[in-house]
């Protein structure tokens, strides 16, 4: 666009001699004009060169750029700057000038909104059309830069940045190719589609400013891109809730006591080490602290997946380092590769994302890492082999039907139901000088008269640490814009809803899990990352069904969460291995360090006792028997002297013998329904038989009862000759004699007898 300058006159004069002065300036990195502007300056500019740029503007006299602009959006700036500049000793008057401004031409999709953490870049901030600080090292001192989303074709994006770079004396330009792909809410993966720039080792097209390019141009690498080379995109926050995690794969599910980790050249060795695959479904822990620094990307060893993609028989999976922070030798992300063979896993591991088509879980570059794992000692995945695979094929297409069964009831139900309610709030709020409306989504579950569970739908607003989505008020907003928390909800972060005073009364109570139900003599209780220790304490959940009593009393208040350490259990839920229940402090009152209701995890290991406890509900998914969120507790209880449960060994198989009964029990029904079917049939179909005989020979065969009588009755059967022309007799085919042996059964036709000359009588068939 063409800017049209306004007249010097005496009030912006001063101002407009700033102009002669331009040859002086000296443009950053960035492509700004840094410039000290006296106050009155900055009130003629309007804070032009204070405030954040949100495109590029650029000045031009033909074809050559003269100066490199921050634009804001608005013209002020053309009322009192830039009427005449001056290049050497020339004077230019600014009509002979062009001012440009580079806006975005599309926009991005409507989830990625906020901040979202690639696995390759880190934190990114998007809005609209922007992506804010992409990192990208441009050059010794431009290490980021603003992107526009400059053009899109279905799900290809292409960024241009807000900005041109000098790099040896020309302005560029950056241009990014992003293929996006939705995985979830909360969860993008992405590949890039430009090649990588061998000046800055950096995925990027670097052209002069003003040069016209396609897509094409700058979406120049080959596809179909290698399927392992993708990158994830989270949004920021979502991991630790849970709902940007994801099952770790099969090959990562189990445990090993021996692992021996290499360079990608073989050349350092590091052995001692264990991994631990089977604790977390979503995570995995390995053991590797001794080993070098070259031999490890995370100070913990404990990772989060976050996707994963089979192809042909390597698994590539997205992590996420839980290290605090990471630095130097450490990654957020890293990509694993793993392959099995028969017990032995062997898995490679590369900075942020597998950037390489040819890694796989035995060669990958450097610098990345190798893993041998053998001595497997458990594995938390079924195998089915061999003969047993048609039985288990039954119990998955029972299985199925079962689904299939509570799937269609489920529906039906929720349809009667509809359990999800969107909250509004009744007042507005002022927040940042606007009146704001706060939703709330509640998905609500009847567990008896006086208790219900529910699942806040909404995501935590990172502004005040709730959940809650606040919108400016009389802002349409429709349930799936409040309800924005990713589903299936993570299982145990349930809270519990009863009646007041039904609790005292116990109707609200419930009998607590079978976990709880023992005496142990030995209680230590830690903080959630073990700097704090408390030994000497009790539990006795013997005592009383519904409630159970800790003594620790002696800890610091950092490590109690009640006065009393007398609980009534609320309610209670299994997943796995863990049960996750709801308790009720019977103190008083409570206040400070103390919390009313509080979320208990547990996990037994023989007659051990491994809990946590976390305050109101388990409001993190990753919360076992062993982990816990601050300022959870842990709890590890042994010198058990009392259990008051049967205590069921076998991990899974009660659940499977309940599958087998059940199956036995539903082809048992099968089989007798279709044994009474029969009976009271069978004789119908018979009839029929005969009828059909009837209508065809206009006769029918002798049924085997009729037989039986005619031999019983043939010796006191007489012989006559019909009385009646025409009409059938039975004639009897046995003997005078009995010794003689009895003659072939004949045809069940009946013979009809006709007399010689029909209606009269003759010797040989008149009545004696």
């Amino acid at each position: 666009m063409k800017i049209s300058p306004f007249p010097i006159t005496d009030k912006n004069k001063h101002t407009c001699e700033m102009g002669r002065q331009f040859h002086n300036m000296k443009p950053n990195a960035v492509g700004f004009v840094e410039y000290n502007l006296s106050p009155f300056e900055q009130r003629a500019f309007g804070g032009l060169f204070s405030m954040k740029s949100f495109g590029n503007a650029a000045i031009r006299h033909g074809k050559n750029i003269w100066m490199v602009l921050p634009f804001i959006g608005y013209y002020k700036w053309a009322e009192y700057c830039f009427w005449s500049v001056e290049q050497g000793h020339r004077k230019k008057n600014l009509p002979e000038y062009e001012a440009y401004y580079a806006g975005a031409a599309c926009t991005f999709p409507d989830e990625l909104r906020g901040t979202w953490v690639s696995s390759h870049k880190g934190a990114l901030s998007f809005n609209d059309s922007l992506i804010t600080e992409y990192p990208i090292q441009m050059s010794a001192v431009v290490s980021a830069l603003d992107f526009n989303c400059h053009e899109s074709s279905g799900r290809t994006y292409l960024i241009k940045s807000t900005t041109a770079v000098i790099a040896f004396g020309q302005l560029i330009d950056a241009y990014i190719c992003l293929d996006l792909y939705r995985v979830s809410a909360t969860k993008y993966k992405y590949f890039i589609g430009t090649t990588v720039d061998s000046s800055i080792n950096d995925y990027v097209k670097g052209v002069m400013t003003q040069t016209n390019i396609s897509m094409s141009d700058a979406c120049n690498r080959a596809t179909p891109y290698a399927a392992n080379t993708f990158i994830t995109l989270v949004k920021d926050g979502e991991i630790y809730t849970g709902s940007a995690q994801a099952s770790c794969p099969s090959d990562l599910r189990a445990v090993y006591s021996t692992v021996v980790i290499k360079n990608s050249d073989d050349t350092t060795t590091c052995s001692g080490n264990s991994y631990d695959g089977c604790s977390q479904k979503l995570s995995f822990k390995s053991t590797y602290q001794a080993c070098a620094t070259s031999l490890v990307f995370s100070g913990s060893g404990d990772f989060y997946c976050l996707h994963s993609e089979t192809i042909g028989d390597v698994t590539y999976t997205i992590v996420w380092n839980n290290d605090t922070t990471v630095s130097g030798t450490t990654y957020r992300s890293t990509c694993l590769a793993t392959q099995t063979s028969g017990s032995v896993l062997y898995a490679t591991e590369y900075p942020e994302f597998c950037r390489y088509s040819n890694q796989t879980g035995s060669s990958v570059m450097s610098p990345g890492i190798k893993y041998t794992m053998s001595s497997q000692s458990q594995t938390c995945v079924i195998n089915k082999t061999g003969g047993q695979s048609g039985f288990y094929y039954f119990l998955i297409v029972l299985g199925i039907l079962l689904v299939a069964g509570a799937v269609f009831l489920g529906v039906v139900l929720y349809m009667k139901y509809k359990n999800k309610i969107r909250m509004i709030s009744t007042t507005a709020v002022i927040a940042f000088g606007q009146l704001i409306d706060a939703y709330i989504c509640l998905d609500l579950y009847r567990v008896s008269a006086t208790k219900y569970k529910y699942f806040i739908g909404t995501t935590v607003d990172s502004s005040i640490n709730d959940y809650v989505k606040g919108v400016m008020t009389q802002t349409n907003i429709s349930m799936s814009d409040a309800c924005n928390r990713a589903t299936p909800y993570a299982a145990n972060t349930f809270i519990t809803l009863v009646k007041d005073g039904e609790i005292y009364t116990g109707s609200a109570q419930a009998s607590c899990p079978s976990d709880l139900r023992a005496v142990y003599s030995t209680v230590v209780i830690k903080n959630s990352d073990d700097t704090t220790t408390c030994s000497g304490n009790s539990y006795d959940g013997c005592s009383q069904k519904l409630s159970f009593k800790s003594t620790y009393q002696a800890c610091a208040t950092s490590l109690v969460f009640s006065g009393s350490g007398d609980f009534y259990c609320l309610h209670s839920e299994t997943i796995g291995d863990v049960t996750y229940t709801i308790v009720w402090n019977n103190d008083t009152t409570v206040s400070g360090t103390t919390y009313r209701s509080t979320c208990l995890a547990t996990q037994t290991s023989g007659s051990v006792l491994y809990a946590t406890e976390y305050p109101e509900f388990c409001r993190y998914s990753n919360q076992t028997g062993s982990s816990v969120m601050s300022p959870g507790i842990k709890y590890t209880m042994s010198s058990q002297s009392q259990t008051c449960v049967i205590n069921k060994t076998g991990g899974q198989s009660g659940f499977y013998y309940f599958l087998i009964v059940l199956g036995i029990l539903l082809v048992a029904g099968a089989v007798f329904l279709g044994v009474v079917l029969y009976m009271k049939y069978k004789n119908k179909i018979r009839m029929m038989e005969l009828d059909v005989y009837t209508k065809e020979s206009k006769s029918r065969p002798t049924t085997s009862k009729e037989e039986d009588q005619s031999k019983k009755t043939s010796d006191l059967t007489p012989k006559l000759p019909p009385i009646f022309p025409n009409k059938p007799l039975i004639q009897s085919n046995e003997t005078e004699n009995p010794e003689t042996p009895e003659p072939e059964p004949k045809p069940a036709n009946v013979e009809r007898i006709y007399p010689e000359d029909e209606g009269q009588a003759t010797a040989e068939n008149h009545c004696h």
